[in-house]
């Protein structure tokens, strides 16, 4: 999907966490996002996402990565919050270095910090 359609689904899952009908029903976005499986350090898998809890998120984080192996992005979703963030990158999987973390944790801590 394009970035912009992407952007449009993490909106979704947004509102939807916080009782908003979408395209995305309530109950469908808290089935997908609710964790199911521990994967350690306080993470679980819950279809697609990964998620845990986060003070500083408000409770509930989530990230999804994946590649289309040309691409390589990362979405975040502070869903208690209202905001998320998605960056993408034209370097795909296989790398040595993760592309993408650095970028993804200053955008956290810039809208951490309130700027």
């Amino acid at each position: 999907m394009s970035i912009v359609d992407w952007a449009k689904f993490i909106r979704w899952v947004i509102l939807a966490e916080n009782g908003q009908q979408t395209l995305l029903r309530s109950e469908t976005a808290k089935t997908l996002t609710t964790a199911a499986t521990p994967m350690g350090g306080g993470w679980f898998y819950a279809f697609g996402w990964m998620t845990s809890d986060q003070a500083w998120a408000g409770g509930k984080y989530l990230e999804h990565s994946g590649s289309n192996t040309f691409n390589y992005s990362t979405a975040c979703v502070a869903p208690v919050q209202r905001w998320g963030v998605i960056v993408a990158t034209n370097q795909g999987p296989g790398v040595t270095v993760d592309p993408i973390e650095p970028a993804v944790g200053r955008l956290i801590d810039f809208r951490r910090s309130g700027r």
